[in-house]
């Protein structure tokens, strides 16, 4: 029965995230060849961040109720509809409203699959999260392999997604009516803003900045849509190494972990300046596996210390995700001289902030 839970687990992750990570891809391009700003670029991040602030901790919540399978089912169906939106768009702004469509089936999914992820432990909860964590970030490497191919051919694209979204919906109806554990661990332990709004804010906040921009950004500096789905498919395997050394050879929630993911957030700096695709390969992979670092770490802490409740907790993650998403995609879509440069600027200054902040409360605690 564990062995189920956890392919089960596998499985859904997988099938939720490699559609959601295809568009992330594609959708900047497309919305560049219909003729976007970055401005539009930044709306459109961060209409799907609005939605999705405001309605996953109460899908969290409610998933409890319901059941996981049926609320991430749900999801899924309503994303497959959503994105078949895309090939009729001709123009950007509309786009924005699309974005924030996907994001109502997203906030189904995501909380609901992260709470199930304690239920489908299979002997420990670090495995169940490593398995969770590895298996959404490989769909999510893949993904930009697969929109480089479909970018010039977004009917194509739309229906590939939409049907792969549909299978997760399939999956979900198998998970059915699984609920919390009816018990609690060690709830107070957990700071809500210090051990879960704040690391992962700035992860939202860079991780939507590099989706909803770099795309674009790739081929503004010349590696054009193959050279820029390489610099994202590593930097998204770089997240995938990090998840597999949390659960295998860290094993724990530290803070001393959370704060590595956090300093490693600095080198957006590389993407700013760096010139070719291996400096640029290397500057984000090196966020991208501090962004692994932060996510499983507060992740794990998460289910690690509360059962009954967690779906309410995942929701609180996830929409400190949205909020982050929300303002990453606003401020970098505001003009200024910089241009297409001005995100990775803007990301770097946000995270240092953080950083300086977090390192100081540390020395005070």
């Amino acid at each position: 029965m564990a062995n189920k839970k956890i392919m089960l687990l596998f499985l859904i992750s997988s099938l939720s995230q490699l559609p959601l990570s295809t568009v992330r891809f594609i959708a900047p391009i497309y919305a560049v060849s219909l003729g976007a700003t970055p401005f539009v670029l930044g709306m459109m991040g961060a209409s799907y961040g609005l939605v999705y602030i405001f309605l996953a901790t109460y899908f969290g919540s409610i998933s409890e109720k319901i059941g996981y399978g049926r609320m991430i089912a749900a999801g899924l169906a309503t994303y497959a509809c959503v994105v078949m939106a895309y090939p009729f768009v001709r123009e950007p702004y509309l786009l924005i409203a699309i974005r924030g469509g996907e994001a109502v089936g997203m906030a189904m999914v995501w909380p609901a699959i992260e709470a199930y992820s304690q239920v489908a432990r299979g002997g420990s909860l670090e495995r169940s999260v490593m398995i969770y964590t590895l298996s959404w970030s490989v769909a999510a490497s893949l993904a930009p392999y697969i929109g480089a191919f479909l970018v010039k051919d977004i009917l194509t694209a739309a229906i590939l997604v939409s049907a792969l979204s549909i299978a997760g919906a399939l999956v979900g109806v198998s998970i059915g009516k699984a609920g919390p554990e009816q018990r609690i661990i060690n709830a107070g332990r957990l700071s809500t803003v210090y051990d879960i709004v704040l690391p992962v804010f700035i992860f939202g906040f860079n991780y939507s900045v590099i989706t909803s921009f770099y795309p674009a950004y790739g081929e503004q500096i010349g590696l054009g849509v193959l050279g820029t789905g390489i610099v994202s498919a590593v930097s998204g395997a770089a997240m995938v190494l990090a998840f597999l050394i949390s659960g295998v050879v860290i094993n724990n929630n530290s803070r001393a972990t959370l704060l590595t993911g956090l300093a490693l957030q600095l080198f957006l700096a590389g993407v700013y300046f760096g010139k070719g695709l291996a400096l640029q390969a290397v500057s984000l992979s090196l966020v991208m596996f501090g962004e692994g670092l932060m996510y499983f770490n507060v992740l794990l802490g998460i289910v690690s210390s509360i059962s009954r409740g967690v779906g309410l907790r995942t929701g609180i993650f996830e929409s400190s995700i949205g909020l982050g998403s929300i303002l990453g995609p606003f401020l970098s879509g505001l003009p200024t001289g910089l241009g297409f440069r001005w995100p990775w600027a803007l990301s770097t200054v946000v995270s240092t902030f953080i950083v300086v902040f977090y390192v100081i409360r540390l020395k005070l605690t």
